[in-house]
């Protein structure tokens, strides 16, 4: 898995977005299961937390159960 980290802040100004790369093997168990877990704690991150300004915005990738080639295709976006 791919994450990119960036300070999140306080303010009155609108929402900063942040794409988040994040590559797993959809067709496994952990891979479903994770990104279910990935996607609910973002959001009650942000239900808990709504005065941070910037906001993740998370680009699935499925491995295919290559990770080297799914990386690689990560420079397409």
């Amino acid at each position: 898995m791919l994450v990119k980290y960036r300070a999140l802040s306080k303010s009155s100004q609108p929402p900063e977005v942040e794409r988040v790369g994040v590559i797993l093997d959809m067709q496994s168990p952990v891979g479903s299961i994770a990104r279910d877990y990935i996607s609910m704690e973002i959001s009650y991150f942000y239900s808990k937390h709504s005065n941070f300004r910037t906001r993740l915005v998370l680009s699935w990738r499925d491995s295919g159960n290559d990770t080297v080639a799914a990386a690689l295709t990560g420079s397409d976006d």
